[in-house]
């Protein structure tokens, strides 16, 4: 064997051999298309055969046996395995065995790739040797299944029985270019082909870094030894935001001539293109996963699944609203924007779960009374549901589809998809046709359509696709491309984004059956030698490069979030972290100029400030109507009553899916409204405060019934046996404490008011001024003839300053305020902090203020603090 090292930055590709007898194994996909790129073509003299290093393998290790595919393995193995085993690991139904057939074949995988017939278990554990006792069990069973239909799982192959030359003996010679690590069988296998074939290996760096006895990296570090990498190279950047990281880059790039490669260990989930779509573009393969069809299976699929018998077949709310915001959702069922608006109001009346009943509810019937057509929309969408759910073959989903039409669900991005599409629905019939007569039926007993669902999206997982290619503008300055594909921008200024200890090395998963020690003590590949390989090819990414400029953020908790690699080459090669890129002019030019300026906006100098239009909150009368929680809000910070009130970001509403203290409070608050209505007329009259226990749990009863759809199904048990006793007693409490605080008294009028109406005369001295009207929602007025007093029912904290505007408005003479909160069974007197004159001062400011004003005090804990931004400001 020959060995040919290349110092970094050198373009090692353009010297590798390209003739007819010699093959040419490459690690990657990406070094190989560099080298057709580079290679030099003569049609008149043969070149050479080019290979990645898993075609090479599948070359090699070849069988005339049939192949199951990655999905069709746990299939069959399910159907072949004892009731034993399956009690063992808890098999209870198909999808239970996926994690556990992932690691038996990948055990026994591992077994072949490192020449091990048997494991000595003497070194392990109890539970790692039962387990390994039931695997091998499981293959004994499995292994009859195989050897009767002649199949093979695909992951088996590469298996020393399996290894054949006929495809090899064609060339003189082999080179492997970039490949570093190589399982003991395929150190046999080349130490066997050695004897033959004249065998190369390429690589980057001195002969340090390699053991050429045993084929393996040696430990990497950032010193000299190995690389010769020029400090001076490499710039290191930090920032606090994605946004910054744009920006930075942004920055840097206008100045660039041609699109610049941008490379990240984050490929998949890169921020830049969709932050900044016109001025990046993603260089992934597509696959299906990208694809509207694929996201609206998996979304529909969730639905299905969350489908809630307890819940009069409801659908979880949070799983339909991700449903309808797919945009194949909206144009198979007609969903506008309208529509989609009336159902977030129904989520946010607190509805936990959805279906055709909730349409019944006398709020919703008069939400829809103008956009009737979403009852029945949402019925199509349902009934399509329940019909999946049921389905028993592969055929009722190609049927289903092909209803919908096959030009709706078609993906015009992607030139092959309906091909692709069909492929993958042929091999779902032909895993199908594995299980005999009665097919998916004969292991999926309940829910079977839900099951062949899921099935069907495992199989279009990975499936690339061609994409038409995006149009390329003159404003584009950056391609974004995984890190791996830096080791092949020679000479090339290089750019990198998430260098962060998250990303690189990242969180390399721990062997589920073996610890490290005994990983190393087996011959199997350690955590710590991907470590070291991921430490290589980093430096080998810098090295080729002619410039290196390097971004990490900075970790929300104040540590920093460089990568491990990135600290020990900064500390070897002592290099600093770069001053700031931009200071806050430069980073408003950047926002105007890219945010802004295109949607015809203008940033007022460094203030930030929003401009108040009152006449755009008059209603059409003329009047401005609030709220009291309005008021506060005015009170406490203007620009958060813009953010919640005139923008709708209500703090509430932000996809609080789960028990709402607002539901117990609308169940509480209706509870003592009914129970008023019973007692009313013996308090009036006879000044009897006593309240019936049976009538109390008939009305409690029925009001967490009516409330069904709004109570998560794991608060079932806790409202019925915690809270409805607590709620009772304290509902029982509250007529006696009132009881007390009257005594003596005759009691002229008990009620609630639902929709009172007040008028501001802060304007009296400037009618040119709009007026101001309060609507509130009063729970209990009680009026004697000597007293009166205005009572909210509380299940939660109390909000300072509502009954004092509550008093003002039924005229603030001998009022007094009481909180009665009913979990705690107190009933508590509130003094008065807010005057009249308070609220005229409140009004006049907000009137007279041009700008939304915001809080002077510390903003701790406000919701909108990331939007206000005003502590950085």
């Amino acid at each position: 064997m020959k060995f040919k090292y290349f110092p970094l930055g050198v373009n090692y590709l353009k010297n590798i051999e390209n003739k007819k007898d010699v093959l040419v194994v490459f690690s990657d996909y990406f070094l190989e298309n560099a080298f057709l790129k580079l290679r030099d073509k003569n049609i008149l003299v043969p070149g050479g055969t080019f290979l990645t290093f898993d075609e090479f393998q599948k070359e090699i290790f070849v069988t005339d046996r049939i192949v199951l595919t990655e999905a069709k393995r746990p299939l069959t193995l399910y159907q072949n395995i004892s009731q034993e085993v399956k009690d063992f690991f808890d098999i209870k139904n198909y999808y239970d065995i996926i994690d556990i057939a992932d690691l038996f074949f990948t055990y026994y995988r591992d077994l072949n790739l490192n020449l091990i017939s048997k494991i000595d278990t003497t070194l392990f554990t109890e539970w790692q040797k039962d387990r390994i006792e039931k695997f091998d069990k499981m293959k004994e069973e499995y292994d009859k299944f195989l050897e009767k239909n002649n199949f093979i799982p695909s992951d088996w192959i590469v298996d020393e029985e399996n290894f054949n030359t006929e495809f090899i003996e064609k060339f003189n010679k082999i080179i492997f270019v970039d490949n570093l690590c190589f399982t003991p069988l395929l150190k046999k296998v080349l130490k066997e082909l050695d004897k033959n074939i004249e065998i190369e290996f390429i690589l980057q760096g001195n002969s340090d870094i390699y053991n050429e006895e045993d084929l393996t990296l040696n430990k990497i570090d950032m010193g000299e030894k190995y690389f010769q990498l020029d400090s001076s190279k490499v710039k290191v950047y930090e920032t606090n935001e994605d946004i910054e990281t744009v920006f930075n880059l942004l920055y840097i790039l206008s100045e660039e001539k041609k699109l610049k490669n941008i490379y990240t260990p984050r490929l998949n989930d890169e921020y830049f293109s969709k932050i900044m779509p016109k001025y990046f573009i993603n260089g992934k393969l597509k696959i299906m996963e990208d694809t509207w069809l694929y996201k609206f299976m998996n979304l529909q699929n969730d639905l299905i699944k969350s489908i809630e018998e307890r819940k009069e077949l409801g659908l979880k709310i949070e799983n339909f609203l991700e449903f309808i915001e797919n945009l194949l959702t909206q144009k198979i069922y007609g969903i506008s924007k309208e529509i989609k608006k009336i159902f977030y109001k129904i989520m946010e009346e607190e509805y936990r779960y959805i279906s055709p009943k909730v349409f019944e509810d006398l709020w919703i019937k008069d939400l829809i009374k103008d956009n009737e057509e979403i009852v029945e929309i949402f019925k199509n969408l349902y009934e399509d549901l329940l019909r999946i759910k049921n389905f028993k073959s592969t055929d009722e989903f190609y049927n289903y589809f092909k209803e919908i039409g096959f030009e709706k669900i078609a993906d015009r991005e992607y030139i092959d998809f309906l091909e692709k599409f069909h492929e993958v629905m042929f091999n779902v019939r032909s895993s199908e046709s594995l299980l005999g007569k009665k097919g998916f039926q004969e292991i999926f007993k309940k829910d079977c359509g839900q099951y062949i669902y899921t099935l069907i999206i495992k199989y279009l997982e990975g499936i690339e696709l061609k994409s038409i290619e995006k149009e390329k503008n003159d404003k584009f300055v950056g391609f974004l491309k995984k890190i791996e594909e830096a080791k092949i921008n020679f000479g090339e200024k290089s750019y990198y984004v998430d260098i962060t200890n998250r990303n690189l090395p990242g969180n390399i998963e721990k062997n589920q059956m073996f610890t490290d020690k005994q990983l190393e003590e087996l011959g199997f590949e350690t955590r710590e030698t991907e470590i070291n390989l991921m430490k290589y090819r980093f430096l080998q990414y810098l090295g080729n490069s002619k410039e290196n400029i390097i971004f990490y953020k900075k970790e929300k908790d104040g540590k920093i979030g460089k990568s491990v690699f990135l600290e020990e080459l900064m500390i070897e090669k002592n290099i600093k972290v770069e001053d700031k890129i931009l200071n806050t002019t430069t980073g408003l030019k950047m926002i105007e100029e890219y945010l802004y300026k295109e949607r015809n906006f203008t940033l007022n100098n460094n203030e930030f400030q929003m401009k108040k239009d009152i006449e755009n909150l008059c209603n059409k009368d003329g009047i401005i109507e609030v709220g009291t929680y309005d008021i506060l809000k005015i009170n406490e910070c203007q620009y958060k009553f813009l953010l919640d009130k005139i923008y709708g970001l209500d703090e509430t509403k932000e996809n609080q899916y789960g028990g709402s203290l607002r539901v117990l409070g609308i169940i509480v608050h209706s509870i003592l409204e009914k129970v008023t209505e019973k007692v009313y007329y013996e308090i009036i009259t006879k000044n009897n405060f006593e309240v019936d226990e049976e009538l109390v749990t008939n009305i409690l009863r029925n009001e967490i019934r009516k409330n069904n759809m709004k109570i998560p199904t794991y608060l079932d048990i806790y409202f019925e046996r915690v809270m409805a006793p607590h709620i009772k007693q304290g509902v029982i409490k509250f007529y006696k404490k009132i009881e007390d605080k009257l005594k003596g008294e005759k009691v002229k009028s008990f009620f609630g008011e639902k929709d009172k109406r007040y008028f501001s005369e802060y304007n009296k001295d400037d009618k040119t001024k709009p007026d101001i009207m309060i609507r509130g929602r009063m729970d209990l007025i009680v009026a004697t003839e000597n007293k009166s007093l205005i009572i909210d029912y509380k299940t939660g904290s109390k909000a300072d300053g509502q009954l004092d505007i509550y008093s003002i408005m039924n005229g603030n003479e001998n009022i007094k305020g009481y909180i009665y909160n009913v979990l705690k069974k107190e009933l508590e007197e509130v003094e008065q902090k807010i005057t009249e004159k308070d609220l005229d001062d409140i009004f006049k400011k907000f009137v007279e203020d041009e700008n939304y004003s915001k809080k002077e005090k510390s903003c701790g804990g406000c919701i909108y603090e990331n939007i206000c931004r005003k502590e950085v400001i």
